[in-house]
């Protein structure tokens, strides 16, 4: 989401400057990608405004009268009480062909450009971002207020000519309005500026109103023609096959998905709110507009708008968590900016109010629930002061437990556990207490098989981030595999053996060289399966997760890009404390040329390599490096269920990641940098890692390193102390090693 700074100023009041609302923002739970600032004067506007420059200042008692040419053509003389400099630019708005200074040279705005995620998406508009942050100031005892619309008078409701059928329940709110006489015509200054900076497409001044009502309360709107409809409107669930005409294209629809549809009499008209027939389309001559908000239930629409692939700004607004707002907040704003954007209409008459009836439950808590989710133990007297500040309704409260109420949107649990973290700080709970809220998670499922499911779910989540792809195999072997009979489990089936699989990799191998084959350079591949074998005269049936890579990088950097997977895979999962054991091609081993453990105490977690060329030329026909990863998952769990949930106290350390890059001789190895940091940095230094090894376009003498730092510094240490670190570290590496740092 993009946030104007000057547009977040008209919904709350407050005396902040770009960077503390960065940091506000931040503490919220939102995510900051970047911050622009950017000139209005460059912005390309409609033909109302023009730019032109000043020729000419005359200075009078109480304002400036400054000469210009518009469109090369006129010469003006314009009023303005700020002065201008000579030859300098301007913004001039043209109003029933009186022209007004808007804008300057100095003018400008601040974007603030924010990822947003699912569970607080609600606060993807102006109102509700606004009203967070006065919530999170006055739980910080900090002055801001909320700007309030003035109210504007409205007429009687006019005629009930629209019905809803049989009271549908997934119809939760509808309400709607008939603009009279209306004068159609390009929008003002200040709504084109918004629009533009936000990145939507410039229309009408009625169109460019409703974009900005969507972006302040994201509300779904229906605009109709008015002059268009000749009976009485219904809104009811579709029950015939039929093609419906939309602007970009014709959407087949079914009788099986029951959609919700607006008919003039036995005509549809708008799909629910999401999109409206080509016929009732708004036009430039079009003088009466019925207007409607609308709200349905998220669950019915969302499976619309996958069916029929809609795109739309009506779209995204239900693929967010939509809370239903109060009647006048959205239509005074309607109004206000009516009255603002110069648009001549005679009448505004209400037609039609509908309001669904919602039973909201009550929600008991436990207070230990809350500790043991969130890691730390937070004050009953703290918890109870942010749920306050988010205007939830307490109904009961005891030492063990409390009951709240609050609306349907935010029903269950871990939205309230979100809304106490999000105002705790985030920047008080420590990172190393990832384990805790995972190991809850797996404790409260009884079943192993779900437990196992969700480790599976994570892991496979962030493989395919990394660009894995899966693969299903099946679960039997070719006898050409197979060395002792011995070892492998087999079914008898008339004279025929089928054996079973030992392990993933062995079809898993069938596949890159098939892909390999069809000339792809770059293969990721994984598989979660089951895998069989004997031991002491016992079947043994284990779940495994194997990944496979080949490409034309050398053995050593796959290995390292295999190794830095794993260790985000086992940090997600909450295991620390492990240890590495390498083994080398020994006689007795014909698969594996480097084969690496993973340990934490007896378990195996994780071992990876690379597979011997003898190995895959003899039972494959094949001479690549391929680099393999096996992820033991009943390890996994038996780990996490050991360990025990520790809670902790406010941290006055944060952790810091930075890397290092630099050339270097090749008689020199990792474990030299990795002794020497440790006595430089002592207790300050977490870990090191490798993550980058270059030979390319370098001397035959040299290389190149990336070194990976993890630290622990106090809070209170700005910027320029961790720089001084990492100036010391550059300056000992110089006198030992002779080493060049690569300049950024």
């Amino acid at each position: 989401m993009k946030i104007l700074f000057s547009w977040l100023k008209e919904f709350i009041k407050f005396n902040y400057k770009i960077k503390d609302i960065c940091k506000i923002l931040n503490s919220i739970g939102i995510e900051i990608l970047y911050v622009k600032k950017i000139y209005l004067i460059n912005l390309l506007f409609k033909k109302n405004i023009i730019k032109s420059k000043i020729l000419f200042i005359k200075k009078k008692k109480k304002f400036f009268l400054f000469k210009i040419k518009i469109n090369n053509i006129k010469y003006l003389f314009i009023k303005s009480k700020k002065y201008i400099k000579k030859n300098s630019y301007i913004l001039i708005e043209n109003i029933n062909n009186k022209y007004y200074i808007v804008c300057d040279d100095s003018n400008y705005d601040y974007i603030i450009k924010t990822f947003i995620t699912y569970n607080i998406s609600y606060l993807s508009n102006y109102y509700n971002l606004a009203k967070e942050i006065h919530y999170y100031l006055k739980y910080k005892n900090k002055k801001s207020f909320l700007i309030k619309f003035n109210k504007i008078k409205k007429s009687n409701i006019y005629k009930k000519f629209i019905s809803i059928k049989n009271k549908n329940p997934n119809i939760l709110y509808y309400n709607s309005y008939l603009l009279k006489n209306v004068n159609i015509k390009n929008s003002n200054f200040l709504i084109q500026k918004k629009l533009i900076l936000s990145s939507i497409k410039l229309n009408n001044n009625i169109i460019d109103i409703i974009n900005i009502i969507i972006l302040e309360f994201s509300i779904t709107i229906e605009l109709i023609n008015y002059n268009k409809i000749k009976n009485k409107l219904i809104i009811k669930e579709n029950n015939k096959n039929f093609i419906f005409k939309t602007k970009k294209k014709k959407i087949n629809i079914i009788n099986s998905n029951k959609d919700i549809f607006l008919y003039d009499n036995k005509i549809p008209i708008y799909l629910s709110g999401i999109i409206n027939n080509n016929n009732i389309k708004v036009n430039k001559y079009s003088k009466n507009i019925l207007l409607s908000f609308t709200l349905y239930n998220n669950k019915k629409i969302r499976k619309t708008i996958n069916k029929y692939n809609i795109n739309n700004n009506m779209s995204i607004i239900y693929n967010r968590k939509n809370i239903l707002l109060k009647k006048n907040i959205y239509i005074n704003r309607l109004l206000f900016l009516i009255k603002k954007n110069y648009l001549n209409f005679k009448k505004i008459k209400e037609i039609f109010y509908y309001k669904k009836k919602i039973k909201i439950k009550n929600i008991k808590i436990n207070y230990k629930y809350i500790n043991n989710i969130i890691g730390i133990k937070i004050k009953k007297s703290k918890i109870l002061k942010i749920l306050l500040n988010l205007k939830y309704k307490i109904i009961n409260n005891n030492n063990k437990y409390l009951i709240l109420k609050k609306n349907y949107n935010n029903n269950s649990k871990l939205n309230i556990i979100n809304d106490i973290i999000r105002f705790y700080n985030i920047n008080n709970i420590n990172d190393n207490l990832k384990l805790n809220n995972f190991k809850l998670l797996i404790l409260n499922i009884k079943n192993i098989n779900s437990k196992i499911e969700i480790i599976n779910n994570i892991i496979s989540n962030l493989l395919i981030n990394y660009g894995f792809n899966e693969v299903i195999n099946t679960p039997f072997l070719n006898k050409k595999y197979i060395l002792n009979n011995k070892k492998y489990i087999y079914i008898k089936k008339k004279k025929e053996f089928i054996y079973l699989k030992n392990h993933l990799y062995i079809k898993m191998i069938e596949n890159i060289i098939y892909n390999f084959n069809r000339k792809k350079k770059n293969i990721k591949i994984y598989e979660i399966g089951n895998i069989y074998y004997i031991k002491n005269k016992k079947i043994i049936e284990k779940k495994y997760i194997e990944f496979l890579i080949l490409n034309k990088k050398k053995k050593e950097e796959n290995i390292l890009y295999i190794y830095n997977i794993l260790y985000i895979i086992i940090d997600k999962l909450g295991i620390n404390n492990y240890k590495k054991k390498i083994i080398y091609n020994k006689k007795n081993n014909n698969i594996y040329d480097i084969k690496i453990y993973l340990k934490y105490k007896n378990f195996k977690i994780a071992t990876f390599g690379n597979f011997k060329k003898k190995f895959l030329n003899y039972y494959y026909n094949f001479n690549k490096n391929i680099i393999f990863a096996i992820l033991n998952i009943k390890n996994i769990l038996n780990i996490i269920k050991k360990k025990k949930i520790k809670y902790k106290e406010y941290n006055n350390y944060k952790i810091i990641k930075r890397d290092l890059s630099f050339i270097i001789e090749k008689n020199l190895f990792f474990d030299n940098f990795y002794n020497l940091s440790k006595k430089i940095l002592k207790k300050k230094l977490i870990n090191l890692n490798l993550l980058d090894i270059y030979n390319k376009n370098l001397p035959k003498n040299k290389k190149s390193y990336t070194l990976h730092f993890v630290l622990k510094i106090k809070k209170k240490k700005n910027n320029l102390y961790i720089k001084k670190i990492f100036n010391k570290i550059k300056k000992i590496f110089n006198k030992k090693f002779n080493t060049k740092f690569k300049k950024k």
